[in-house]
């Protein structure tokens, strides 16, 4: 992922369709990034992971909280006293399927996957 290999003057990056490793359906490591993906696990194409956070190596892990119910489509961490003047920031990323896209995601709360399912004019 080039965006990983840019200079690091930034905090974090939100990504929404990351690049996907074909064998483990994971977002790829970088060792200037933590990464924060939704699905630790995924099986198949379909539970891959749509958005993902990755945060500065310069903020120490414990100072980040991964935050309950991530999913595919939805990742969210608080990064605690990166600033005096910034004592906490909650960070979101979710996937927002595109507009001509012919599938459609339901999600229901306290799950921790989200099914794609085929419009079904596309049939």
């Amino acid at each position: 992922m080039s965006v990983l290999n840019t200079k690091l003057t930034h905090i974090a990056l939100l990504l929404q369709e990351p690049w996907t490793n074909p064998y483990d359906w994971l977002p790829p490591t970088h060792p200037n990034w933590h990464r924060y993906a939704p699905r630790l696990t995924p099986t198949n194409r379909n539970e891959r992971t749509r958005a993902c956070i990755y945060i500065n190596r310069s903020i120490p892990t414990h100072q980040i909280l991964y935050l309950p119910d991530n999913n595919n489509l939805l990742s969210w961490v608080t990064i605690n006293n990166i600033h005096p003047a910034v004592p906490k920031i909650t960070l979101l990323a979710l996937y927002n399927t595109p507009p001509n896209s012919m599938a459609s995601h339901s999600f229901r709360p306290g799950s921790t996957t989200c099914r794609e399912e085929t419009h079904p004019l596309s049939s």
